[in-house]
Protein backbone atom coordinates (compact mmCIF):
# COMPACT_ATOMS: atom_id res chain seq x y z
CA UNK A 1 0.00 0.00 0.00
CA UNK A 2 2.96 2.32 0.46
CA UNK A 3 3.09 2.85 -3.32
CA UNK A 4 -0.10 4.91 -2.95
CA UNK A 5 1.07 7.10 -0.07
CA UNK A 6 1.31 10.78 -0.94
CA UNK A 7 -0.66 13.20 -3.07
CA UNK A 8 -2.15 12.62 -6.53
CA UNK A 9 -3.89 14.96 -8.98
CA UNK A 10 -6.28 14.02 -11.77
CA UNK A 11 -5.01 14.33 -15.34
CA UNK A 12 -8.30 15.45 -16.89
CA UNK A 13 -6.95 15.01 -20.43
CA UNK A 14 -6.67 11.24 -19.86
CA UNK A 15 -10.21 10.82 -18.48
CA UNK A 16 -12.43 8.63 -20.65
CA UNK A 17 -16.23 8.32 -20.58
CA UNK A 18 -16.98 10.69 -17.66
CA UNK A 19 -20.14 12.15 -19.25
CA UNK A 20 -21.66 8.71 -19.87
CA UNK A 21 -20.71 7.53 -16.37
CA UNK A 22 -22.37 10.52 -14.68
CA UNK A 23 -25.48 10.05 -16.83
CA UNK A 24 -25.65 6.38 -15.78
CA UNK A 25 -25.35 7.50 -12.14
CA UNK A 26 -28.35 9.81 -12.62
CA UNK A 27 -26.57 13.18 -12.46
CA UNK A 28 -28.64 16.04 -13.96
CA UNK A 29 -26.93 17.53 -17.06
CA UNK A 30 -26.04 20.86 -15.40
CA UNK A 31 -24.54 19.12 -12.35
CA UNK A 32 -22.57 16.72 -14.56
CA UNK A 33 -21.12 19.61 -16.59
CA UNK A 34 -19.74 21.27 -13.44
CA UNK A 35 -18.51 17.94 -12.04
CA UNK A 36 -16.51 17.16 -15.20
CA UNK A 37 -14.60 20.45 -14.86
CA UNK A 38 -13.35 19.70 -11.34
CA UNK A 39 -9.64 19.24 -10.68
CA UNK A 40 -9.49 16.53 -8.03
CA UNK A 41 -6.61 15.87 -5.64
CA UNK A 42 -6.31 12.92 -3.25
CA UNK A 43 -3.74 12.17 -0.57
CA UNK A 44 -3.28 8.64 0.79
CA UNK A 45 -1.71 7.30 3.96
CA UNK A 46 -2.30 4.48 6.42
CA UNK A 47 -1.08 0.98 7.14
CA UNK A 48 -2.05 -2.59 6.29
CA UNK A 49 -5.43 -2.47 8.02
CA UNK A 50 -6.51 1.12 7.37
CA UNK A 51 -6.16 3.70 4.64
CA UNK A 52 -6.53 7.44 5.16
CA UNK A 53 -7.76 9.57 2.29
CA UNK A 54 -7.95 13.34 1.93
CA UNK A 55 -10.06 14.54 -1.01
CA UNK A 56 -10.19 18.10 -2.33
CA UNK A 57 -11.24 19.93 -5.45
CA UNK A 58 -8.41 22.29 -6.36
CA UNK A 59 -10.41 24.63 -8.62
CA UNK A 60 -13.45 24.89 -6.31
CA UNK A 61 -12.23 26.60 -3.10
CA UNK A 62 -15.81 26.85 -1.81
CA UNK A 63 -16.08 23.05 -1.55
CA UNK A 64 -14.85 21.46 1.70
CA UNK A 65 -11.87 19.16 2.01
CA UNK A 66 -12.99 15.69 3.11
CA UNK A 67 -10.96 13.24 5.20
CA UNK A 68 -11.81 9.55 5.49
CA UNK A 69 -10.41 6.56 7.34
CA UNK A 70 -11.32 3.21 5.79
CA UNK A 71 -10.80 -0.09 7.60
CA UNK A 72 -10.18 -2.73 4.98
CA UNK A 73 -13.37 -4.56 4.05
CA UNK A 74 -15.69 -2.58 6.37
CA UNK A 75 -18.55 -0.51 4.99
CA UNK A 76 -18.79 3.07 6.29
CA UNK A 77 -20.95 6.03 5.41
CA UNK A 78 -18.99 8.93 3.94
CA UNK A 79 -20.00 12.44 2.93
CA UNK A 80 -18.65 13.80 -0.35
CA UNK A 81 -17.58 17.38 -1.06
CA UNK A 82 -21.13 18.17 -2.25
CA UNK A 83 -22.73 16.74 0.89
CA UNK A 84 -23.90 13.55 -0.83
CA UNK A 85 -23.64 10.41 1.29
CA UNK A 86 -22.51 6.99 0.16
CA UNK A 87 -21.96 3.65 1.82
CA UNK A 88 -18.41 2.79 0.87
CA UNK A 89 -16.16 -0.23 1.27
CA UNK A 90 -12.45 -0.34 0.46
CA UNK A 91 -10.38 -3.52 0.35
CA UNK A 92 -6.84 -4.39 -0.70
CA UNK A 93 -5.98 -7.33 -2.93
CA UNK A 94 -2.21 -7.06 -2.47
CA UNK A 95 -1.66 -4.77 -5.46
CA UNK A 96 -4.66 -2.51 -5.85
CA UNK A 97 -7.62 -1.07 -4.01
CA UNK A 98 -11.07 -2.50 -4.72
CA UNK A 99 -13.96 -0.23 -3.79
CA UNK A 100 -17.75 -0.28 -3.75
CA UNK A 101 -19.77 2.92 -3.40
CA UNK A 102 -23.55 2.94 -2.97
CA UNK A 103 -25.71 6.05 -2.75
CA UNK A 104 -27.37 6.12 0.67
CA UNK A 105 -30.70 6.71 -1.05
CA UNK A 106 -30.20 3.71 -3.36
CA UNK A 107 -29.94 5.84 -6.52
CA UNK A 108 -26.74 4.15 -7.75
CA UNK A 109 -23.96 1.70 -6.96
CA UNK A 110 -20.56 1.48 -8.61
CA UNK A 111 -17.34 -0.49 -8.28
CA UNK A 112 -13.89 1.01 -8.59
CA UNK A 113 -10.30 -0.24 -8.78
CA UNK A 114 -7.26 1.94 -8.10
CA UNK A 115 -3.89 0.69 -9.29
CA UNK A 116 -0.61 2.59 -8.90
CA UNK A 117 2.11 2.07 -11.50
CA UNK A 118 5.07 4.31 -10.78
CA UNK A 119 3.95 7.93 -10.68
CA UNK A 120 0.53 7.20 -12.22
CA UNK A 121 -2.60 5.81 -10.64
CA UNK A 122 -5.16 4.19 -12.93
CA UNK A 123 -8.77 4.24 -11.74
CA UNK A 124 -11.50 2.22 -13.42
CA UNK A 125 -15.08 2.70 -12.23
CA UNK A 126 -18.08 0.69 -13.42
CA UNK A 127 -21.76 1.45 -13.04
CA UNK A 128 -24.28 -0.75 -14.83
CA UNK A 129 -22.74 -1.26 -18.31
CA UNK A 130 -20.74 2.00 -18.27
CA UNK A 131 -17.00 2.24 -17.54
CA UNK A 132 -15.09 5.37 -16.52
CA UNK A 133 -11.30 5.51 -16.83
CA UNK A 134 -9.22 8.12 -14.98
CA UNK A 135 -5.51 8.72 -14.51
CA UNK A 136 -4.02 10.54 -11.52
CA UNK A 137 -0.38 11.65 -11.40
CA UNK A 138 1.78 11.88 -8.31
CA UNK A 139 2.26 15.47 -7.12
Amino acid sequence: MEAYHGSWKIDIAQTKNMDEFLKAAGFPAEVAKEFVAREWSVTYGGDGSKVTVEVKVLNRPNLPVRNYVFEMGKEIEIEGVDGDKTLSTVSWDGGKFLETHKASNGAFEFNMTREAKGDKMFIVSKIKDTTLEEVYVRC
